[in-house]
């Protein structure tokens, strides 16, 4: 029989985590649903305790990816053997509410929608809790609208706390990236959006993200994670934002802040690395002076460039003033 969702967990070293992960997804008041859990080449003891629920619950199971090859990569092994009409997508180390399943599937079913977005709760190590953000489509439900909503920071790019129909995600062909560990969610949102006619949002959490020492929010962004983020952008700007006009100013504005802000927020990466990232992903460009004025105006592009004035030193960008 055909299952209305399908859950697809990555797991990678989450034995303090995954037991209370499967347990609120067990717990949801809607229980039509397989669990797919994708082990990504733990090395702890996650896969014995997955097994110990497999044995008490035929609606989970388990792929095992010998070598860790990232996130994006574990839930497309997912996706491939999932049976379900809709697709869910939880984190080993998150849990949900109980009724996530039921307030997400009944929407769906409702507006007739793609995707089915909801809030997040970010829950830190003391148990304070916070909403991540309200999530708002406030331009519109086509992708075009949702590009909007998404560049201006209005909905969030993230998989999890998100219901896509299954044809999104099983019947499209999208550029994968192994090893990603920043900005993963992102590459294959932007991608799933093209596809999509209708985006609705629940007014209710639906997810709670977990925030730990071992949380991607606190380690140090890596030379090689830096490299995949300027790829990210690339890609963005020539695949996606170059081919809609309405959002082609919004969306290059967004890709400047975001490589000033990892300009700035890299200090254990050499100056003379970012710049050899930049420049191999064609992103120098956009930190011209003519381009920084273009799309940010002038006082956010005196702001900007200052930033980078200080950050590397007068000598060696007096080019990007000839520019």
């Amino acid at each position: 029989m055909t299952p209305c969702i399908s859950v697809i967990i990555p797991v990678y070293n989450a034995e303090k985590y995954i037991a209370q992960c499967l347990d609120s997804i067990l717990n949801q008041t809607f229980q039509d649903f397989e669990a797919i859990v994708v082990d990504d080449g733990s090395t702890d003891g996650s896969v014995e305790i997955i097994e110990h629920y497999i044995a008490t619950d035929s609606r989970i199971c388990l792929i095992r990816q010998e070598q860790n090859r990232g996130p994006m990569v574990a839930r497309q092994e997912g996706c491939n053997i999932s049976k379900g009409c809709y697709i869910f997508f939880c984190d080993g180390d998150d849990t949900l509410p109980n009724n996530a399943f039921e307030l997400l599937y009944n929407t769906a079913i409702l507006n007739n929608a793609d995707i089915v977005v909801g809030h997040i709760n970010i829950i830190d190590a003391n148990g304070n809790v916070r909403l991540l953000r309200k999530e708002q489509l406030n331009y519109g439900v086509d992708s075009v609208s949702v590009y909007k909503s998404l560049l201006n920071g209005e909905l969030s790019h993230n998989l999890c706390a998100k219901l896509f129909k299954k044809e999104l995600l099983k019947e499209h062909q999208y550029l994968t990236v192994s090893n990603m560990r920043n900005g993963e969610d992102a590459l294959l949102f932007y991608q799933i959006v093209e596809h999509c006619s209708k985006i609705t949002c629940v007014e209710n959490c639906i997810y709670n993200y977990i925030q730990h020492s071992t949380s991607s929010t606190h380690i140090p962004i890596s030379l090689e994670n830096v490299d995949k983020l300027m790829f990210l952008q690339h890609y963005l700007l020539t695949n996606i934002i170059a081919k809609y006009k309405p959002i082609e100013r919004v969306g290059t504005k967004v890709a400047i802040e975001r490589i000033i802000y990892w300009w700035c927020n890299t200090p254990h990466i050499s100056r003379y690395e970012m710049v050899k990232i930049i420049s191999h992903h064609n992103l120098w460009y956009l930190l011209t002076i003519k381009s920084l004025v273009r799309y940010c105006g002038i006082g956010s592009a005196i702001c900007m460039w200052g930033k980078i004035f200080i950050e590397y030193g007068a000598r060696k960008i007096m080019w990007l003033v000839r520019s």
